[in-house]
């Protein structure tokens, strides 16, 4: 999304949504779901991405992703679809 600024400082994420000048603060967790969040990954990618870097339980960061994400799509950070932008791309074209 454009309208999103996002900066990585000493493995922390700063994300500034331009449109309202909200800014969030996240931490090394949240920075690399975020890094993830490409519109090519599906959540769960995402999650046994993280599951994997950080080593830790794969039920509990699913969990934590999705909500995550959720939260990222609330705050108009995100964009969820029910496909990845490369394979709604092979759909629509």
């Amino acid at each position: 999304m454009n309208h999103v600024v996002s900066k990585t400082v000493a493995g922390r994420g700063i994300l500034l949504n331009l449109d309202n000048g909200a800014y969030f603060d996240i931490n090394a967790v949240g920075a690399a779901v975020w890094k993830l969040c490409n519109g090519k990954k599906r959540t769960r990618d995402i999650a046994l991405a993280v599951s994997k870097k950080f080593r830790m339980d794969k039920n509990c960061v699913s969990k934590d992703v999705l909500q995550f994400i959720n939260e990222l799509k609330r705050q108009h950070l995100v964009r969820v679809t029910l496909k990845p932008a490369r394979a709604a791309k092979k759909a629509s074209g």
